[in-house]
């Protein structure tokens, strides 16, 4: 007869119950001050889904097309598998090291001596850079889409680099302040962008008949490597759905919200994403400009479902959505900054 299997995680994992989480070093964060929601407002701002109605999916739609949703389905299934990897990770440790942490931890030895330090390193400087070229990739959205806004209402632009100052010192002055106040700002911020998304994502179905449309269905004009191509920008609207990790200290029993703020993060994000995309696309059937050129494509449809008033309204909260984005990218990176800069290794996170 052969030995028992074992119901107990793997032993380069160790778990971490609730009361042993107590313990977790403080790093002078606020221990334990963020509710669920809040921990997930974390990782919904770093994807920013306000703004991939009105700037990425028209992107993915010059690639693929019709094919625009089949290529978030992939998308969203691919995140989602990730997510339970990261998930899994997450209900054994919290730490504000993210995946910098866990990468560290799955090289520890049974006796819990580091079998190699490096791929902990690497894992760190990744996500760094991670965050850091997010961050900045959103501000440049932030500034372009700004001086779209000026020029439309105003007929002005502004400098670059006055946008630029406003998008990163005032969210690194928001983050410094209090991070239940930044998590309570990028959660309205995106929940009133959302919800005017929403509203005319709801009425361009309405008008529609709620029927599906055959363009789409049928994947007309669409072919296999046009979709592939489509995956690849698409998976840029779940950039940072992990990063409620990086409030293993601060998350209030951060063993349970945590794991379910990263899978809640990646299927509410695509399921909303996924709507607007076969909605958005199905607005522009026999518009006389293209889903994929248009500069300020809610704009439009709003005009086109008769609430115009919240085409301006969307594109602000674009803007505002931007900034949020920012924000969190700050929040995580000094998070994972801070840990590498405390501990001096990873193995010891």
């Amino acid at each position: 007869m052969g030995q028992p299997l074992s119901a107990e995680p793997p032993p380069m994992i160790p778990p971490v119950d609730a009361a042993s989480s107590s313990s977790t070093p403080s790093y002078g964060l606020r221990e334990h001050s963020l509710s669920p929601l809040e921990t997930l407002a974390q990782s919904i701002s770093t994807m920013a889904p306000t703004t991939s109605p009105t700037m990425t999916i028209p992107l993915v739609f010059v690639l693929a097309g019709n094919g625009t949703w089949l290529s978030y389905v992939f998308a969203i299934g691919g995140v989602l598998l990730v997510g339970l990897c990261i998930a899994k990770f997450a209900s054994y440790s919290s730490s504000p090291g993210s995946l910098y942490a866990y990468a560290a931890s799955a090289f520890r030895g049974k006796t819990g001596e580091p079998r190699s330090t490096w791929w902990g390193l690497v894992s760190a400087w990744a996500l760094l850079l991670a965050y850091v070229v997010t961050g900045a990739s959103v501000t440049g959205g932030f500034i372009n889409y700004s001086n779209v806004l000026l020029q439309a209402n105003f007929h002005h632009q502004a400098s670059p680099t006055l946008l630029a100052a406003i998008a990163i010192l005032g969210a690194t002055a928001v983050a410094y302040r209090d991070v239940k106040i930044s998590a309570q700002a990028m959660l309205w911020i995106e929940a009133v962008s959302v919800t005017m998304i929403v509203v005319v994502v709801g009425l361009i179905l309405w008008k529609h008949g709620f029927h599906l449309d055959p363009e789409q269905w049928k994947l007309q004009g669409v072919t296999a490597p046009s979709v592939r191509l489509g995956v690849v920008l698409a998976i840029f609207s779940f950039v940072g759905f992990e990063s409620a990790t990086s409030l293993g200290s601060e998350a209030r029993e951060p063993l349970r919200t945590i794991p379910r703020a990263v899978i809640q993060s990646a299927l509410l994000t695509g399921v909303f994403l996924l709507i607007c995309t076969y909605a958005e696309v199905m607005g522009f059937h026999g518009s006389p400009q293209s889903f994929g050129d248009s500069p300020a494509p809610m704009r439009y449809l709003a005009a086109q479902v008769g609430v115009r008033f919240l085409g301006p309204l969307i594109d602000v909260g674009a803007v505002v959505s931007m900034f949020a984005c920012v924000l969190a990218c700050i929040t995580a990176s000094a998070r994972v900054l801070m840990l590498m800069a405390t501990t001096g290794s990873p193995t010891s996170a």
